[in-house]
């Protein structure tokens, strides 16, 4: 099982740390071979300000991710929805873009408080001539489909061509 890894993705109401998850998107992986094994996703119901469930996705987000407040009217709450997500990653390494993002939000929700593995360091190593290393910028760069972009699954597809791609270019100079 050592080359099986997970790659989680979050879409989130925001940048902030009061922000809150609107989905979890993961897929397990053969690190070797990109071979996607499984894959996990849920929508997540964000807790209005004073608590309750009421809470509104802004125009900004749903334009963004296509995520609707209907989407998440009957998703699990956000600590169930990681602990769901917890369960499907088992122990196994998870990796994330730009995991610092994502490993805020998950952590918040469960004692466990898992390390992450960045593959956003791995693109920087990888890629050192792009100007920036945004997913999307990176993606295109190796010829990736942006379809669906902003949406967990497709985000995990993608950040798993990076590492896959990624690892394969570092390795070559041993």
């Amino acid at each position: 099982m050592g080359n099986i890894a997970v790659i989680v993705d979050l879409e989130t109401t925001g940048l902030s740390a009061e922000d809150q998850i609107i989905e979890i998107g993961a897929i397990k992986i053969d690190t070797k071979t990109g071979e996607v094994l499984d894959e996990f996703q849920s929508f997540s119901l964000p807790e209005a300000e004073y608590g309750g469930y009421q809470y509104q996705i802004s125009s900004f987000i749903t334009d963004l991710t296509g995520i609707t407040d209907d989407m998440v009217a009957d998703a699990p709450s956000n600590s169930d929805a990681v602990n769901a997500f917890l369960v499907f990653a088992g122990n196994l390494e998870i990796w994330a873009y730009n995991a610092g993002f994502d490993s805020k939000f998950i952590n918040q929700h469960t004692p466990e408080h898992r390390p992450f593995k960045d593959v956003l360091c791995i693109a920087r190593k990888a890629f050192p001539d792009l100007r920036s290393h945004k997913l999307t910028l990176v993606a295109d760069r190796l010829g990736l489909s942006q379809k669906s972009a902003h949406r967990a699954i497709a985000d995990c597809l993608m950040t798993k061509e990076v590492l896959v791609q990624g690892l394969r270019l570092l390795d070559c100079g041993k």
